[in-house]
């Protein structure tokens, strides 16, 4: 992973429940949390951007701050401007050091980050 990347972003769906993998930092990281319960606090006042989101899960379970908002509209192409600030406002900072664990293997996966 590098600087604008972000990882974890089908744990915003609920797919999988628990990470696969884990990722340490090599360097020190600034990194952006974003949790799926603050997701869908916000899809309450998106209900259009709600059924987007379902649809999504749907199908991938049928197959298997500035630059934090850009990477959200990555992530979330084409869904409302109103929606990405709302999840960009959810974000929080989450430093981490050489070392540690960004994810960890089989911990719960309920959060995506952007680095």
């Amino acid at each position: 992973l590098q600087e604008a990347s972000f990882i974890g972003e089908n744990a915003l769906l609920g797919i999988p429940s628990k990470h696969t993998d884990t990722v340490v930092c090599d360097t020190v990281c600034d990194v952006r949390q974003l949790a799926r319960s603050d997701v869908e606090k916000s899809l309450v006042h998106y209900p259009r951007e709600a059924r987007r989101l379902e649809q999504i899960g749907d199908a991938l379970h049928g197959s298997i701050r500035k630059v934090a908002r850009d990477e959200l509209r990555r992530v979330f192409k084409g869904f409302s401007e109103g929606f990405i600030k709302a999840l960009s406002d959810q974000l929080y900072d989450q430093p981490l050091f050489s070392g540690q664990a960004l994810i960890k293997q089989n911990a719960p996966a309920h959060s995506m980050f952007v680095l």
